[in-house]
């Protein structure tokens, strides 16, 4: 081994390959001739502020400066065609050019770099690997080359973009690729993308709306899930909506799902408070368990004659329904498919002996045989503090009666007064959500209108 006067370590037998570093060094000179700055060569120095390297510099290994977290300035040669995986990881680099001889950025090259805002790419690159920019919380933009082929798994999760274009040459981005993006409000998506992945914009509050290619085949797992669109049109070529696509999508008012749709899969739209309307078109054959559950909103559905199946809680909660109308051909209807219901008449089609007939004579009897109202009374006045329940909830069986943490002193039988110890540590004369809990394994929920006491303090349950 020898050591350079600017204490830099090298091999003897490879001298153009820097191994090593003397520590307390906060800025680093790598002599003109060094051509690979070798695996971990400056990894964990946090004492190291800006790296100068020469244009000698071909390569950059993975982690090698992995963990400089003080490194705010490190200039990229020209020369320069490697960058490993992790190379500039956790560092405080705030602006980085990349030269034009690298085609690939190996996975997690900048990730967790929280201080870098500006970002140039060369023209000539055609793969962001896995993970490259992740949690690099203040870059709030960046161009994406024309030629660009691959976006890799959650290679821009947790970023401030804005707005992203994808360039026409992208035929492929992994999951969860911008997952996690809470600003963005724009997409171009490229014309002849089939395939948007599982989580690729969940999480993204911001984004309001996004043209989906005409082209488009499936939808991925939660791949909306819990962003701020307000209304989306598929395409007629869609042929899947993966489980949990838009749940949480408040903010989404209306949804059609095209004919080529056999089936909409678990929780699809479930959490979707802000979803009045759905169209469903002819050719969907089977709507999944919870697929729109907790949409309280949903006032207008039709289902389509070629339906069915539709799963276990498939409606759970859609209190704002009024009216549906079973199709002749319907086989299975699960029993609790719309639980939470209770403002719900169901009519089938054909005759007097069809499934769809017998499944709403037996759903009929047990919403007459179980159907109560229960209202909480302020400990104070003795006057109802809410509304009456929501009556999507409003069926016995369905029911349990507590309200944050609170206990039961005895099980409601239908006519009595029951006494419950409640805690509203939250609200005051404000309006609030209400769970309401009684016997094994039954629950009830419902709104709050007004709390007038913040203490521990007995409230009266009428069922």
């Amino acid at each position: 081994m020898g050591r350079l006067k600017d204490a830099v370590v090298f091999t003897r037998e490879d001298a153009d390959r820097l191994l090593d570093a003397a520590e307390d060094r906060t800025v680093i000179t790598v002599p003109e001739g060094v051509t690979v700055i070798d695996r971990d060569a400056f990894s964990n120095r946090p004492e190291i502020r800006r790296v100068i390297l020469p244009e000698s510099v071909t390569a950059i290994l993975d982690s090698a400066f992995y963990r400089c977290r003080g490194l705010e300035e490190i200039n990229l040669p020209k020369r320069l065609s490697r960058l490993g995986k992790y190379a500039l990881s956790s560092t405080g680099i705030r602006k980085i050019t990349v030269p034009e001889k690298i085609t690939r950025l190996r996975d997690g090259t900048f990730a967790l770099c929280s201080m870098l805002a500006e970002v140039s790419l060369p023209e000539k690159l055609k793969i962001i690997g896995q993970d490259v920019f992740n949690v690099c919380g203040n870059l709030t933009g960046i161009r994406l080359p024309l030629g660009l082929e691959k976006i890799g798994k959650g290679a821009f999760h947790g970023t401030r973009l804005a707005e992203i274009d994808l360039p026409g040459t992208v035929t492929e981005i992994g999951p969860s690729a911008f997952d996690g993006c809470w600003e963005l409000r724009e997409v171009r998506l490229p014309e002849f993308m089939q395939e948007i992945p599982d989580f690729a914009f969940a999480g993204c509050g911001e984004l309001r709306s996004v043209i989906l290619p005409p082209w488009l085949i499936r939808i991925g797992r939660s791949a909306f899930a819990r962003s701020g669109i307000t209304g989306i049109d598929l395409p007629e070529s869609l042929a899947e909506i993966d489980y949990a696509a838009f749940t949480g999508c408040t903010r989404l008012g209306k949804i059609r799902i095209p004919g080529n749709i056999e089936t909409l899969s678990a929780y699809a739209f479930s959490d979707c408070t802000g979803l009045e309307r759905v169209s469903l078109v002819n050719g969907l054959a089977a709507i999944g368990d919870f697929a729109f559950q907790d949409c309280g909103e949903l006032s207008e559905i039709t289902l389509p004659a070629s339906l069915r199946t539709i799963g276990e809680k498939a409606f759970l909660n859609c209190g704002s329904l009024r009216a549906l109308v079973l199709p002749e051909g319907i086989r299975d209807v699960s029993p609790d498919a719309f639980m939470g219901c209770g403002l719900l008449s169901l009519e089938a089609e054909g005759g007097e002996n069809t499934y769809a007939q017998e499944y709403i004579r037996g759903w009929q009897e047990t919403v007459e045989e179980e159907k109560r109202t229960v209202i909480l009374h302020c400990p104070g006045c003795g006057e109802p503090c809410t509304e009456p329940l929501n009556p999507s909830f409003n069926r016995l069986q369905d029911a349990r009666l507590t309200a944050y943490g609170a206990t039961c002193r005895e099980e409601p039988v239908p006519g009595s007064t029951v006494t419950m110890e409640v805690y509203f540590p939250f609200f005051c004369k404000i309006g609030g959500f209400f769970s309401a809990v009684y016997g094994a394994g039954k629950f009830m929920t419902g709104i709050l209108s007004e709390i007038v006491s913040r203490d521990r303090s007995e409230a009266v349950i009428r069922a």
